[in-house]
């Protein structure tokens, strides 16, 4: 598929044969039986089957309630357990029944298909990354240089840089990048803030840097963006 996004909808790919990649968030991914690939809501990806074998998954799409908690979550996770594919199998044969059976129940089972993601092993990130990734996600609007951020770890920068790229799979400076462009798309589908506040919210310098950086990443100006978002 080529590059695009839903403005409204989360997405979730359990890979069940087969090979897909995805660029999304900066990143190349690679997706393999047994992973699950999780797209928030308006986030920009491009998707092609990559294996030898046919790609085959289960797709599931919602409206997110909390698209806060999500910028935390990984793009990607392997189900070691099979407890993600085991729920979303369960949501699939339960679909067609679902009007007989009631929203509850596959409310219900997409409620602990998102819980066990959220809660998936850990094993990617240390303690002191994880301590970072939050103190950057509720702190956007401050300075977040590498220097702040190796000093919330206590380590040195050198040091840091190298077990944070290690562990997250990218670079401090490209995850606060991410986690300010993340942000500022949700205040530009989620409020009528002007863009200069957008910028101020998240952390840009000014609007220019928003719409540029934006524009580059996403393909589309911040205000195209948002007049999508609403058609």
């Amino acid at each position: 598929m080529p590059r695009h996004f839903h403005e409204q909808f989360s997405e979730m790919i359990i890979v069940l044969s087969g090979q897909i990649e995805v660029e999304i968030d900066g990143r190349t991914l690679t997706g393999k039986p047994g992973d699950v690939l999780h797209y928030p809501r308006a986030m920009p990806q491009t998707e092609r089957s990559t294996g030898r074998r046919a790609l085959e998954t289960i797709f599931i799409a919602w409206k997110p309630g909390d698209a806060v908690e999500q910028l935390r979550w990984p793009r990607l996770r392997h189900d070691h357990r099979g407890r993600l594919a085991m729920i979303g199998t369960w949501m699939y044969e339960t679909h067609p029944f679902a009007p007989c059976k009631g929203v509850e129940w596959m409310d219900q089972l997409l409620w602990s298909l998102l819980r066990a993601y959220a809660d998936g092993d850990e094993k990617s990130d240390d303690a002191v990354v994880t301590r970072v990734k939050r103190y950057i996600q509720e702190n956007l609007a401050t300075d977040l240089s590498l220097d702040k951020l190796a000093a919330v770890a206590c380590s040195s920068r050198f040091h840091f840089a190298r077990r944070f790229k290690q562990s997250a799979g990218i670079s401090p400076i490209r995850f606060v990048r991410n986690a300010r462009l993340e942000a500022a798309r949700t205040l530009l589908l989620t409020t009528d803030l002007p863009h200069r506040k957008v910028a101020e919210q998240v952390g840009f310098s000014d609007q220019c840097n928003l719409s540029r950086i934006f524009r580059r990443e996403n393909g589309v100006s911040p205000s195209r963006f948002r007049r999508r978002g609403f058609e």
